[in-house]
């Protein structure tokens, strides 16, 4: 029934969305064009029909010179241009940043001022007896189609709230989806129950908080206008050990930063910090609480109080300038991949942003041997024997470094291991998200599935696969994912594997594999409603597509 319910809702929101109008926009442009025809042919006719027949010249003019703008005045998407654009911008006195809202809010009232002006030319052209027919046949279709009209408006309007309330209250009647802490499963030792914790998720539409407290979990959310994202596409997130968290975007970072009361929040962005590209794609934080940032235009180092440095292809030797992750090991070295390989920078020891520090090492694929098995690098992660996981476009790789080498020891084949689909049972050569669980389990999240290795357990039974199953499809329990595309993976500190996919978040038990494994999925509905009413948009995912998962104190 309540299925039934939501129907016209979830119809109305897949019709709406961005996908929904690409596939209809081809209907929705023939629709248009044949009615402005009719009406460019039967205009003709009479005063009034002259009167709309210009505005609709003028109207369609209006449009084609927006968009026209619009088109002109979006940024080069060649990353140097961009770049120089910036540089030369920034040189300008007193340049104003404008907010998105401020920006259309100023579109609207240039188009309002353009068409009240050709209002006052059209009036001033047209002679008093034409507009005085256009008045007489204005009044004659009121009185012949008024009553009609105001019928059928007051009945649409009705229909529509009436589909409102209906999809408020289907809403509102839905169970929030709140995963619970799993107190059955023994942690291990030295390891503190989730309810000390938070597990934060990345979206396309911003970020949401798991927050387990003493009596039950909760979602809390960050998004525009509330919170102050520099964009609400989140592309990763990245926790500190002194409880900080920063958020990257596709306009900046936005840092959560611990206090003695309250929490305080810290926007990083190209006009307020050392950031190369608005467009940040991986995001670490070392022991000093300073966000290390990968962007498509070089690197950054960022401090809680806004002091920095920027690396690009002038100042750093980066293999190339656009960069998907980082990663800072225990010693404090940052890891930077990205489109040409990897790249390692050594802070200087005295913390100085304004001190040069060093690049011990810079490798791809030929310089290793084909030990990294690609060079374009989508994630890195350290485990807890001090190796060095890479997941890239063509399979995984697991290094050794050696401090007192040339390289750090990149050059030594024997310090290198190489996953694929041709040398070993990873399920995909595409890896997006490595995690280690409390055992030493290793995680690959990779587009078909999810691969796990067991390097402790037999050569014959070191690897499990859980892969994806159609709805309709017989699986075995616990193998079932919402989606094979995943993106991100975050190990919980009761030991249970958290997996973020294109379609939903689910939970893996690698101490019972078998289990049935929940999927969390945003409510359409609530999220839509909760513009309107909060309490509804905080009892689930804000979207069903995750992009980062991280868990933090």
């Amino acid at each position: 029934m309540l299925r039934l319910i939501a129907l016209p809702g979830r119809l109305w929101l897949r019709l709406s969305s961005p996908a929904g109008i690409r596939l209809l926009s081809p209907i929705i442009a023939a629709l248009l064009l044949f009615i402005a025809w009719q009406v460019w042919r039967y205009a003709g006719k009479s005063a009034l029909g002259r009167a709309a027949r210009w505005w609709l010249a003028a109207v369609s003019l209006a449009v084609v010179l927006g968009v026209s703008l619009t088109l002109l005045a979006a940024p080069p998407e060649d990353s140097t241009d961009a770049a120089a654009a910036r540089a030369q911008a920034s040189e300008r006195a007193g340049r104003a940043v404008y907010t998105d809202g401020v920006a259309t809010i100023g579109g609207v009232a240039v188009a309002l001022s353009s068409l009240f002006a050709a209002r006052s030319l059209w009036l001033a052209c047209t002679p008093s007896n034409e507009r005085r027919r256009i008045v007489q046949e204005w009044s004659a279709l009121g009185g012949r189609y008024g009553r009609p009209v105001v019928t059928s408006a007051t009945a649409l309007l009705g229909l529509s709230l009436t589909a409102f309330a209906v999809a408020i209250a289907s809403a509102s009647i839905s169970p929030a989806q709140i995963p619970v802490a799993n107190p059955g499963l023994n942690p291990g030792p030295n390891v503190e129950t989730s309810a000390t914790h938070s597990l934060w998720v990345g979206t396309r539409i911003g970020a949401s908080r798991l927050v387990f407290g003493p009596a039950r979990a909760h979602w809390e959310h960050v998004q525009r206008p509330g919170a102050p994202l520099p964009s609400d596409e989140v592309t990763d997130i990245a926790a500190g050990q002194d409880g900080s968290v920063w958020i990257a975007t596709t306009g900046g970072l936005l840092g959560r930063l611990p206090g003695a009361n309250s929490s305080r929040w810290v926007r990083a962005t190209v006009e307020t910090a050392p950031l190369p590209y608005p467009t940040v794609l991986g995001v670490a934080v070392d022991r000093q609480g300073n966000a290390w940032a990968a962007t498509i235009s070089g690197a950054a180092g960022i401090s809680p109080d806004g002091n920095g440095r920027a690396f690009t292809a002038r100042t750093a030797p980066l293999l190339h300038q656009l960069l998907d992750a980082a990663y800072v090991d225990p010693v404090g070295r940052v890891w930077f991949g990205g489109v040409g390989g990897v790249n390692v920078y050594e802070p200087p020891a005295s913390g100085d942003w304004g001190a040069l520090g060093s690049w011990p090492a810079g490798f791809n694929k030929y310089a290793t041997g084909g030990g990294l098995p690609d060079n374009l690098v989508f994630t890195i992660f350290g485990d807890s024997k001090g190796r060095v996981w890479f997941g890239t476009d063509g399979g995984a790789a697991v290094f050794t470094p050696d401090p007192e080498a040339y390289s750090l020891g990149s050059t030594d084949g024997t310090r290198w291991r190489t996953l694929g689909t041709s040398a070993s049972p990873l399920v995909h050569d595409k890896v997006h998200a490595i995690a280690e669980d409390i055992h030493g389990r290793v995680y690959f999240g990779t587009e078909r599935g999810l691969s796990i290795l067991d390097e402790s357990a037999a050569a014959g039974a070191q690897w499990t696969a859980i892969q994806y199953h159609a709805p309709n499809a017989s699986a075995p329990p616990g193998s079932r994912l919402p989606h094979p595309y995943i993106s991100s993976i975050a190990v919980g500190p009761d030991g249970r594997v958290w997996i973020g996919t294109k379609d939903g978040l689910t939970v893996y038990d690698p101490e019972q594999p078998s289990q049935h494994m929940p999927v969390y999925r945003s409510n359409a509905l609530r999220r839509w409603t909760g513009r309107f009413w909060p309490p509804h948009a905080r009892q689930d995912l804000m979207a069903d597509e995750i992009t980062a998962l991280v868990w933090s104190r």
